[in-house]
Order: C-alpha cells, then sequence, then structure tokens
C-alpha cells in the first residue's frame, strides 16, 4: 500500500479536527459584530442604537432618524400586541390575529422542506456511492498513482467549485444585488439541469463510455451544489431570519429549523434504500421534479425581502395562504417584489397618517405601515369593547 494511501487511511480524526478551525474563527469575529438596533431599543439604550444606524445607514442623519422612528413604532407596537394577547404557538395556529405570521411560518418551514427534498444532503453524504457507480474511482485508479485515495480525491474534485462560488456570493453581495427570488429562481433552475443530467446519464450508463459517464457525472455533481450554494441553501436560512416580528422570530424560526432537520434525516435514510430499489437514474428523476415544483411554488407565493425593512415586511404575508404572496398590488399597479425602494415613480401615499413623502422608503413602507396601523387599532378596540362588556 502507497505511503498517500496509508495517510488518508487513519486521517480521517484530521478531518473532524479541521472543522474546528471555521468554528474558532467564527467565535473571535463575533467579538466585533454590534448588538441589534432593536434589541438595544427593546433595552431602552437608543443611544446606542442611534450610534450603530448612523454606521448602517452611512452617516446619513436623515435615514438615521427615519430607520429610529420606524424601530420604535414597531416595538411599541409589539408591546401592545403581547399585552392584548400573549403570542404563543398554539395561540398562532388557532388565531386569526397571527393570520400574517402563520402564512409567513408555512412559507419559511416550505422552504427548509423543499431545500432537503430536493436532495442536497442526501448527495453530499453518499457522494463516494455516487462516484462508484458513475465509475469515476475506476477511471482516477487509471490515470493517477493514488488509487488507495480515489475516493476522497473525487469527492473534492466534485464539491472544490464550491469554495469560490461561496466567495463570489459574499464579495459582490449577490443576494443584495439581485434579491432573493431571482437567485433562487435562478440557482434552482440550474439544480433542475444538473439533476436531469445526472439521472440521463445514469439511466444510459451501459450504452456510454466509462470516460464520459464519469465525467458527467462529476461535472453534474460540481454544477449541482454551485447552484445549491446560489440558491437554496442560504435562502432559506435567510428567508426564515427576515419574515418573522421580533416576538415571534424565536418560536417561528425553531419550528423552520426542525422541519428541516427532520426532512434532512428522512432523505438521507431513504435514500440508499431507494436506490437499492429504483436505481439512482430514478431517484434524481425524483429530486428532478421536486426542483421543478419549488421553481413555480417560488414564483407564485414567495415574496422578494430584498430593501423592505423588518418593521414592514410582515404586511407581505396579509392574505389568504393560497393566495400569491407580495406578487402584485392593485392599488399601485405594480409587482412588489420588484419594486425598488429608491425607485422616484412610485405614488407616496399620505392618507390620515403623518408620514414623510420620502422617496427611499416606497410604496412597500406606506402599504404596510397602512395595515399594520390597521391592524393595531382592530386590536385596541376589540379589546375596548371587550373591556366595556365585562365592566356593565
Amino acid at each position: 500500500k502507497s505511503n498517500v494511501g496509508a495517510f488518508w487511511e487513519s486521517a480521517w480524526r484530521l478531518m473532524f479536527a479541521i472543522c474546528a478551525i471555521p468554528a474558532l474563527i467564527q467565535l473571535f469575529l463575533l467579538i466585533l459584530v454590534p448588538e441589534s438596533p432593536r434589541w438595544l431599543m427593546s433595552k431602552e439604550r437608543n443611544v446606542e442604537a442611534k450610534v450603530i444606524l448612523y454606521k448602517m445607514y452611512s452617516k446619513n442623519e436623515m435615514k438615521t432618524e427615519k430607520a429610529f422612528k420606524n424601530i420604535e413604532q414597531q416595538i411599541n407596537l409589539a408591546n401592545e400586541i403581547a399585552n392584548l394577547s400573549e403570542f404563543s404557538f398554539l395561540a398562532m395556529i388557532s388565531g386569526r390575529a397571527h393570520q400574517p405570521i402563520r402564512r409567513a411560518l408555512i412559507y419559511a418551514c416550505s422552504l427548509s422542506i423543499l431545500q432537503q427534498l430536493s436532495g442536497i444532503n442526501a448527495v453530499v453524504y453518499y457522494t463516494p456511492e455516487i462516484m462508484d457507480q458513475a465509475g469515476v474511482y475506476t477511471l482516477l485508479e487509471k490515470i493517477t498513482d493514488y488509487s488507495d485515495c480515489a475516493a476522497i480525491f473525487a469527492t473534492a474534485l466534485a464539491y472544490s467549485p464550491k469554495i469560490p462560488t461561496i466567495a463570489i456570493v459574499m464579495i459582490f453581495k449577490l443576494f443584495d444585488r439581485f434579491g432573493r427570488r431571482k437567485m433562487l429562481l435562478f440557482g434552482i433552475s440550474l439544480m433542475s439541469i444538473s439533476l436531469l443530467s445526472l439521472s440521463i446519464n445514469f439511466q444510459l450508463q451501459h450504452s456510454m463510455s466509462q470516460t464520459a459517464n464519469a465525467a458527467i457525472a462529476l461535472s453534474s455533481i460540481s454544477l449541482y451544489g454551485i447552484a445549491f450554494v446560489l440558491s437554496l441553501g442560504p435562502v432559506a436560512n435567510m428567508f426564515t431570519a427576515e419574515v418573522f416580528p421580533n416576538h415571534a422570530r424565536g418560536i417561528c424560526a425553531s419550528v423552520a429549523a426542525a422541519s428541516q432537520w427532520l426532512f434532512n434525516i428522512a432523505v438521507s435514510q431513504a435514500f440508499l434504500p431507494l436506490v437499492n430499489t429504483i436505481g439512482l437514474a430514478t431517484v434524481f428523476a425524483l429530486f428532478l421534479f421536486v426542483t421543478i415544483f419549488s421553481f413555480f411554488y417560488i414564483f407564485l407565493f414567495i415574496p422578494e425581502t430584498r430593501k423592505i425593512p423588518l418593521e414592514q415586511v410582515e404586511s407581505l404575508f396579509i392574505g389568504p395562504i393560497l393566495e400569491p404572496s407580495g406578487i402584485y398590488d392593485f392599488e399601485i399597479g405594480k409587482p412588489i417584489n420588484f419594486l425598488d425602494n429608491n425607485n422616484n415613480d412610485t405614488d407616496n401615499d399620505s392618507d390620515n397618517n403623518d408620514t414623510e413623502n420620502n422617496n427611499d422608503s416606497g410604496n412597500i413602507a406606506n402599504y404596510n405601515s397602512d395595515n399594520i396601523t390597521s391592524n393595531n387599532s382592530n386590536l385596541s378596540n376589540n379589546s375596548n369593547n371587550s373591556n366595556n362588556s365585562n365592566n356593565s
């Protein structure tokens, strides 16, 4: 046995040790992360919150003051709602007062579930078996001197393109530049192409040369991993972090994360039995069906959350669950999802509110503020009526 093969055979311990490096880096970088302005304001540390907002908005005093007032309004609203009724998971499911949160939770859980049903973790966990069936190991043993570590070498080749992809996403801020929806739809399209290629490749495996079969499998899995990094991988978690108000975020984010891990376990445990029963080609076809369904589901129901303030995003989910969410506002005649906050052509509504006409806020802020204020007044009226009846 070669020295290289002997090293890799005993190096699995090193693999676990290496995982500690990014965890330690993240631990030290967390020291540089400031507290959330919303949390600081909820603790009545307003001066510190304004300092952080001032830095966030590039030292623009007008935007800083506007953001401060929006957060203050939302905190007051959340406190009033909390006084009227205590938020809980059971109350959210049964009570209509929490309908927008319930709808947002359904969408967050569905994205997490679709992320796992697309097969990502099953493919990652069982890449060596997939590569083996594609003949990649046999090919590598012929063209390299490291036959003992062909599995590790093939897996490294398949997933190494994900590293520069992650760097590109971080450097160019693609999700903030193009939006979550566009990146989701683009990445899922690439995932569908790679899964179609894998399914056809394994279906026609015996009528193709070993070199062609191995090359298609290797390149398709690489494309699949890159597409996941550009779409369902980060966006499912970003969406969960962006769509819930402060008083509901802990419970709702936990439910969404639990659904993700439950389906992770289910898919990874079912993968090998399915492969042994119906074959790899059919399994990849099932994953392909999920990604195609995900494309149309996201196109119809998942709203764009880019540039929409956390205080306003809840109003995107007002309405029936099966109604397209935040796709089109008939009052302004434009799709909310693609409405830029800096759009100068939007109509500024003053109504009965004491709001400033600011092009940076756009119609989404006005639309959402009216809905939030309306819901708040309804809750207050209901509470007053209830108290009056009790006094009588």
